[in-house]
């Protein structure tokens, strides 16, 4: 059973969701035009039941549900129409009705923690990683919709039920133009400990045993120079050695560490898709963490006075991936999610 398909906006693209029968066995596919016709996959694993989806003719979009620990949970997910891997922005309670234009995820979630739970409009940011909300009233938003122009324009629409009646709203704001260069770049540990609107592009925490340790890694992608922040110490002694790989490539060497060292600031190339793998050594016990930065983001408050970022989101590191393959998460490293929603259990 095909239903619910959505084209792109060049026309290009279509994804719809399929389902063995009913509402059951239901993945997201994808159709792209060639020279030929119509390349047909299948984006969406066996974990899960998958619909609503959207798209911008490069990622696809959609709702994924699952039951963990005895719940149904609601999530929105995404992945390339060319197919690869798929992440999920997890979030405690119910997310639904996703929407994809440039680099935005509008979609709605239902909060309750009010009075009265209800639901949101939320935007995530697929660049910096940083998740909004952009309304937060007694009554629910539904049937949102997002459009970001050329011009960096972006338009949110939904429907909000008042007193016996339905009226569309909208909010408008700007995305950040191309960013100016500092006159002097800061340094590398000036970046670490403020690292602004980078990316996060992945997090690592490795920790020394008695034996021989064994390395963590994840996948990660960026272009343009990254930064590598390691903080020795994290959530525990110091690592009196280690070493942190991005590729092939030797980043951090085991002579770089020590109990006086507090922490390391690297620049580094990042050069597309690769492995960043951590591992700890020397005395066991002792713990540290990488975090790897893309390049400089604009900050989306200057661009726009009207917009104000820091009222509204959870946290910096509203990163949420469950990516697949190749992701090897640490115990309390494994689903991230932001700040405001530690007390749920992390999974991999």
């Amino acid at each position: 059973m095909d239903r619910t398909p959505v084209v792109s906006e060049d026309g290009h693209t279509v994804v719809w969701a399929k389902c063995a029968s009913g509402s059951t066995g239901c993945d997201i596919w994808s159709a792209r035009e060639t020279d030929t016709g119509y390349q047909t996959r299948k984006l969406t694993g066996a974990e899960g039941e998958e619909s609503a989806p959207d798209t911008d003719g490069t990622w696809a979009v959609y709702v994924t549900r699952s039951t963990v620990d005895g719940v149904v949970e609601s999530d929105i997910g995404w992945t390339s129409v060319e197919g690869g891997p798929t992440y999920r922005l997890a979030l405690p309670g119910t997310d639904l009705n996703p929407s994809i234009s440039g680099p935005l995820i509008s979609f709605e979630h239902l909060d309750t923690t009010g009075e009265t739970p209800n639901y949101d409009v939320m935007v995530y940011d697929l660049r910096t990683r940083l998740l909004y909300r952009l309304t937060q009233t007694p009554t629910s938003e539904s049937q949102s919709d997002v459009s970001v122009g050329e011009d960096g324009l972006v338009r949110v629409a939904w429907t909000v039920r008042s007193s016996g009646s339905s009226n569309v709203l909208g909010y408008s704001f700007r995305l950040p133009q191309a960013c100016t260069p500092a006159p002097t770049p800061p340094s590398a540990e000036a970046l670490c400990a403020s690292p602004g609107t980078r990316q996060l592009l992945g997090v690592l925490r490795a920790q020394a045993s008695g034996d021989e340790s064994a390395p963590v890694s994840t996948e990660i992608s960026g272009q343009g120079t990254g930064i590598l922040c390691v903080d020795n110490g994290h959530q525990g002694p110091r690592a009196t050695g280690g070493s942190v790989w991005l590729g092939q490539g030797l980043a951090v060497a085991p002579a770089d560490f020590g109990q006086d060292v507090a922490g390391l600031a690297v620049l580094l190339p990042l050069q597309g898709r690769r492995s960043l793998a951590a591992q700890a050594e020397g005395e066991p016990g002792g713990t540290f963490r990488a975090r790897l930065y893309g390049p400089l983001q604009c900050d989306v408050a200057s661009q726009d006075d009207a917009f104000e970022p820091s009222e509204v989101r959870y946290g910096r590191e509203a990163t949420v991936l469950d990516a697949s393959p190749g992701f090897a998460p640490m115990p309390d490293e494994g689903t991230l999610v932001p700040r405001g929603y530690e007390g749920r259990a992390p999974r991999p």
